[in-house]
């Protein structure tokens, strides 16, 4: 028979009675006693050698005992509070968080230009207004750069053509990682803020002048009204 493994403390669990070790089968949760329960066996949502629950631990054991089974049925927290909770906690952990890219001097955000999905769609300022397509995920790429995905088309902002050319248009392209889709927030270089800087060009994100409906370009790095974004915010 398998061995199986030490509770805290240094005992290990009492061996199930020989009329239920005729097959092997899902794991079963062990509290600090020792004591299962057949009643609210939650064999189903725990995983051997794992600590699924706090007080309890989970073991690979034989086949459930039936209703006459000499084992003591022991659980002391409730198997569907915990069941319920686990998703609420996971999406809380693990859901992207979309947020607005705003213009430090006005009330205009970046965003896709007419809401579009399509790869190749202009990426332009517009008056903020917490559309979906002037919502952003930033996703770390390594060396202190991210990537900016939309929140409705699920593209990534990039440089036109990977170009590195001052004048080229911001746009939106299926994300694939590279450095033309590659930003990090850097102090403008006339103190005046931040700067949203392109990895493959060193050049800076502008909209120029600072309007409803203007095209996002890169141009070179100096600060002011139409290169200075505010905190990337919810």
């Amino acid at each position: 028979m398998e061995a199986l493994p030490l509770l805290e403390g240094g005992s290990p669990p009492p061996t199930p009675a020989p009329s239920s070790l005729a097959n092997r089968g899902a794991p079963f949760l062990l509290d600090e006693q020792g004591k299962t329960d057949a009643r609210e066996d939650p064999r189903d949502t725990c995983q051997a050698g794992q600590r699924d629950y706090e007080g309890l631990s989970c073991f690979p054991t034989p086949e459930a005992p039936d209703a006459h089974s000499p084992v003591e049925v022991v659980v002391r927290r409730s198997i569907l509070a915990l069941l319920w909770g686990a998703p609420l906690c996971f999406f809380a952990s693990f859901a992207a968080e979309a947020r607005s890219l705003q213009s430090a001097n006005a009330n205009y955000c970046i965003g896709v230009n007419h809401a579009s999905e399509v790869a190749g769609a202009n990426v332009k300022q517009f008056r903020c207004d917490g559309g979906e397509n002037q919502g952003w995920t930033q996703q770390k790429e390594g060396e202190g750069y991210f990537s900016l995905k939309n929140n409705k088309s699920g593209l990534c902002m990039g440089v036109d053509h990977a170009s590195t050319k001052p004048g080229s248009n911001l746009k939106q392209f299926v994300c694939d990682h590279k450095e033309n889709q590659n930003w990090t927030f850097d102090r403008c270089p006339d103190g005046s803020g931040q700067c949203l800087l392109n990895k493959k060009s060193g050049l800076c994100a502008t909209a120029e002048p600072v309007a409803h409906d203007v095209q996002l370009e890169q141009e070179q790095c100096i600060g002011g009204p139409t290169q200075v974004w505010g905190d990337y915010t919810q």
